[in-house]
C-alpha cells in the first residue's frame, strides 16, 4: 500500500469536500463557534472549486489506491511590514481517521513546504482551533510553534 502525495484538481472536489466536511465537523468538537450548519457539504463543494481558480491555493491529496485519504489546502498570503514577505498558511489539514499515523500529514506538509521554496515564501504556519490539543502537538513535533491568536465571541 503506497501512498502519494499529489496536486489536487477540479475532478477530486467532490472526495475533498466529503474530507473537508469531516475536519469542519470535527473542529466544531472543539469550541460552538466552529458549528457547522445543514448546508455544509455545499458550502464545502463552492469553497473548494472557488480555491482551484485562485492562483495562491494549493490544495495537496494524499493517495492510496487510487482513493484520496487525506487533503491539505494552503495559501500564500503577504505579510506587511514583517519578514519574511511571504507565508504560507495551511488552512486545512485531514487525514481519515484510518490513515492517521502512517505518516499521510507529514508528507503533504513536506510537499507543500518544497513546493513554497520555490515560489519565495519564507514561512509555513498552520492554522486550527486553539482547543485542538492533536493538532497543537503534531505540528509542535514538526517545530512550529504559536505566534498569533484569535479569540473570538458571538455577537
Amino acid at each position: 500500500m503506497t501512498m502519494e502525495i499529489k496536486n489536487a484538481n477540479i475532478k477530486d472536489f467532490k472526495e475533498l469536500a466529503r474530507l473537508l466536511v469531516r475536519l469542519k465537523r470535527l473542529n466544531s468538537e472543539f469550541d460552538p463557534l466552529y458549528a457547522t450548519g445543514n448546508d455544509t457539504e455545499d458550502e464545502a463543494e463552492e469553497y473548494l472549486k472557488k480555491s482551484f481558480d485562485d492562483e495562491n491555493t494549493y490544495i495537496l491529496k494524499a493517495v492510496i489506491n487510487d482513493k484520496i485519504v487525506g487533503m491539505l489546502k494552503a495559501v500564500i498570503e503577504r505579510r506587511s511590514c514583517y519578514i519574511p514577505k511571504l507565508k504560507c498558511v495551511i488552512k486545512e489539514l485531514y487525514v481519515l481517521p484510518e490513515h492517521r499515523r502512517t505518516g499521510a500529514g507529514i508528507k503533504m506538509i513536506d510537499e507543500i513546504v518544497k513546493m513554497m521554496k520555490t515560489k519565495d515564501v519564507g514561512m509555513v504556519v498552520a492554522e486550527f482551533p486553539t482547543h485542538n490539543e492533536i493538532a497543537r502537538k503534531f505540528y509542535e513535533g514538526l517545530g512550529y510553534r504559536a505566534i498569533s491568536s484569535q479569540y473570538g465571541k458571538l455577537i
